[in-house]
């Protein structure tokens, strides 16, 4: 399930340009408004697969009717300003909105805002060929050897890893969702060449003491439905709920 929440400002406020993780914080703090005993366990564990351990929830980027960038912060307001932000887990959607009816304040960083608008979005039907907008930037990391050492590093778009690291992700997910393997569905990912000159600089973001890159290409998704459901509902990619990897159907 989706929801689309609506903050409001009367008036400019500051928020960090890296945002991610105060919005983050921000959703979790809502949650432990509605029940904490939940809250730590999703913040603590998540839901494990392997050595693996998934949040099963993501959220979009802000979008504000009026904002300017000052150094590393962004001015927001006066007006309205909204974010979409999903879950397969029914628990996690409910919680959420009972902690913002208990609230009414959403605060990222310093910064509060009213919480003047919760609308539930539709699920779309999703069929064999799809195309997709990204509304947070998609993040895929792989592996190599730097003297000596093996280190993760964040996919560029233009490489072939980019898309099967989020394809295996999001099998690794439908594995753990629904309990069983992932040999029967399948997905191809792929990108246009004049989306992939436009979009492969990327988006650089400041998370938890790291820099964190990923993109915002759209592409076309062709295979099984219930994998293009799950990274509608959860996210593509990867750190899905640090606000990464939350994609729209493009009409």
């Amino acid at each position: 399930m989706r929801i689309k929440i609506v903050l409001e400002t009367d008036a400019p406020i500051s928020i960090p340009i890296n945002y991610q993780y105060h919005l983050s914080s921000a959703i979790y703090y809502l949650l432990q408004k509605a029940d904490q005993e939940y809250a730590k366990e999703l913040h603590q564990k998540g839901y494990e697969f392997g050595s693996k351990k998934f949040k099963l929830f993501t959220f979009s980027a802000l979008f504000p009717d009026f904002y300017k960038i000052r150094g590393n912060q962004m001015v927001i307001g006066p007006g309205k300003i909204y974010f979409y932000i999903g879950s397969l887990k029914n628990e996690f959607i409910m919680n959420f909105a009972s902690g913002i009816f208990s609230n009414h304040i959403l605060r990222i960083g310093r910064a509060k805002f009213l919480i003047s608008q919760v609308e539930a979005i539709p699920t779309p039907q999703f069929s064999e060929v799809m195309q997709f907008k990204c509304l947070s930037p998609v993040v895929a990391t792989t592996k190599e050897e730097i003297n000596g050492v093996i280190k993760p590093r964040d996919c560029q778009l233009e490489e072939r890893k980019y898309a099967e690291n989020i394809i295996r992700n999001l099998k690794t997910k439908y594995e753990l969702i629904y309990d069983k393997p992932s040999s029967g569905v399948d997905l191809r990912i792929s990108f246009k060449q004049e989306d992939i000159e436009k979009y492969k600089k990327g988006k650089l973001i400041y998370y938890k003491n790291t820099f964190v890159k990923g993109f915002l290409c759209p592409f076309e998704a062709s295979g099984s439905p219930e994998l293009m459901e799950i990274m509608w509902e959860v996210g593509a990619g990867e750190k899905n709920s640090g606000g990464f990897g939350m994609v729209e159907v493009m009409n």
